[in-house]
C-alpha cells in the first residue's frame, strides 16, 4: 500500500505543476459544455467547470450544485460540487476552506490517510487550488481530490474507488483532471 501511496502522491505532484503551468485566463475556457441529456455520455458541466469523463461513464445525479458521474463497473465515482459566495474569496480565503474541508476529510476516515499530511494551496492567476490524496483501510476506500476557487465559485473534484488500484486510480484521475475547463 506504501508503494501505491507514493505513486499517487507523484501524480498529484505532477498535476499540480501542470496546473500552475497550464491555468491560465481565456474566453474560450469558461464556454460551458451542454449538459448531456440522457444521462450517460462523455462530457459533463456543472457552474463555470466541464470535464470530459473516461468512456462509459454515466450520470447518476445532478442538482444546481452537484454532479455524480459513475464509473461503468460502478468501482469507480467522480463528485463535482460547487459552492457560490456572494463575494469573491481572497487566497486566505481560499486556505482556510481548505483547513475546514481537510478537517472534515479527517474526521470521516475510520482508518486512514492523507497525503500529503499537509497539502498547499496554490495560486495562479485568478484561480486558487489545492490537491490532496488519501485512503481508508477500513472500507479499502481511495480518494483524490482536487479543490478550485475562481471568482466567486468553490468547485471540488472528488474521485473515490473501492478496490482499484493505486496506479489505475492515479490515471483516472490524471485523465479527468486533464479535461477540466473552469
Amino acid at each position: 500500500m506504501k508503494i501505491g501511496i507514493v505513486a499517487v502522491t507523484l501524480v498529484l505532484i505532477a498535476l499540480a505543476a501542470w496546473a500552475i503551468a497550464h491555468s491560465h485566463h481565456e474566453a474560450s475556457r469558461a464556454v460551458l459544455v451542454p449538459d448531456n441529456a440522457g444521462g450517460t455520455g462523455h462530457e459533463f458541466s456543472l457552474g463555470s467547470a466541464s470535464i470530459a469523463a473516461p468512456e462509459g461513464w454515466r450520470q447518476t445525479a445532478k442538482a444546481d450544485d452537484k454532479l455524480v458521474l459513475r464509473s461503468p463497473d460502478g468501482q469507480q465515482q467522480l463528485t463535482l460540487s460547487i459552492l457560490v459566495f456572494k463575494q469573491e474569496a481572497t487566497f486566505e480565503d481560499f486556505k482556510r476552506l481548505c483547513a475546514h474541508h481537510l478537517e472534515a476529510e479527517r474526521h470521516a476516515l475510520s482508518d486512514g490517510f492523507i497525503e500529503p499530511e499537509s497539502p498547499e494551496a496554490f495560486q495562479n492567476a485568478e484561480t486558487f487550488g489545492m490537491f490532496y490524496s488519501g485512503g481508508d483501510q477500513k472500507d479499502r476506500r481511495m480518494f483524490t481530490t482536487y479543490l478550485s476557487l475562481k471568482g466567486n465559485e468553490l468547485l471540488t473534484v472528488y474521485l473515490e474507488e473501492v478496490d482499484i488500484a493505486p496506479e489505475v486510480h492515479a490515471n483516472t484521475f490524471k485523465q479527468i483532471f486533464a479535461t477540466l475547463k473552469r
